[in-house]
């Protein structure tokens, strides 16, 4: 039977080891040629990944991935999404019973990032493959009872500033190749007014030939006990009497386009939320979620 290899990690080649220091070298090195040879991407501060694991025979009893100081960045090529294909020869089913990752911080496209995460009775497959090589991932089919056993809890914490300013760059160099328009003046606000509801507001000056019209949106984001996330009351003006009365035209059809709900549970399948908190200060914003399998 064949498997689709993007749904798992190579970890070298069959069988799958015994011993727990040399599984750990292996999902290391499966790590950092995804970072830094995979599609895409671009690591640096490779030295600085860790990896510790404790196996129980098929069993991940433990394992632990310390991704702090590592440096990732975009490549900028065009990522293969065809999907990669192996005849399984034997599977062995086996369970991951804790998994955590910490990277305190990792900078990904130079923005710092607090990131933790634990993972508990992960129902995993090892796969010896035609081709000599082994593989790890979730089995396609669980049951509703070790479904029901994973649990899944992530933390991040991150400078908003930061985030946009990463955003604008990539904007600018790309807006920077379309008949030279240029973004400058960016300033963004972030006002919590209540669990899962905030104020945005983001201006910036886009200049093009010898216009430089100011653009403003500002809007209200809730997320509600389903974690379905709404734009609401949205405004976007512009300092340009003209662009400013093609913007009330199309205001109509703008808000009414934002405010379409999104799911987050319909968008990560097989995940559903259990519980998400979000505090947002000034200079710092933290997100906490819970999940699990359906």
């Amino acid at each position: 039977m064949a498997a689709r290899m993007n749904d798992f990690l190579r970890v070298g080649d069959a069988p799958r080891p015994s011993a727990s220091q040399e599984l750990g070298r292996r999902i290391r090195d499966a790590f950092l040629s995804e970072l830094i040879a995979g599609p895409g991407t671009m690591a640096r501060e490779a030295e600085k990944l860790k990896v510790d694991v404790s196996l129980q025979g098929a069993d991940i009893d433990a394992l632990h991935i310390d991704a702090s100081g590592l440096v990732i960045h975009l490549r900028g090529a065009e990522v293969d999404d065809d999907d990669e294909t192996a005849e399984v020869e034997r599977r062995e089913p086996a369970v991951a019973r804790r998994a955590t990752f910490a990277a305190l911080p990792l900078r990904f496209q130079d923005v710092p990032l607090d990131i933790e995460a634990t993972a508990v009775n992960v129902p995993i497959e090892w796969l010896e493959l035609d081709d000599g090589g082994l593989a790890v991932g979730m089995p396609e089919e669980m049951t509703t009872r070790s479904r029901r056993a994973v649990r899944l809890q992530l933390s991040v914490a991150v400078n908003p500033d930061d985030v946009v300013e990463a955003i604008m760059r990539f904007l600018r160099a790309d807006l920077a190749e379309v008949d030279s328009v240029h973004i400058d003046r960016e300033k963004f606000t972030l006002k919590q007014l209540g669990p899962r509801r905030f104020r945005i507001g983001l201006s910036a000056r886009v200049r093009w030939k010898f216009l430089g019209p100011t653009l403003r949106a500002r809007t209200e984001l809730r997320i509600d006990n389903r974690f379905v996330v709404r734009l609401l009351r949205t405004k976007i003006t512009s300092s340009n009497p003209l662009l400013a009365v093609v913007l009330r035209v199309f205001r109509r059809r703008i808000t009414q386009d934002l405010k379409k709900p999104i799911d987050l549970n319909q968008h990560l399948r097989p995940l559903v939320l259990r519980r998400l908190h979000i505090d947002a200060g000034p200079t710092r914003v933290r997100v906490e979620s819970e999940a699990g399998l359906i």
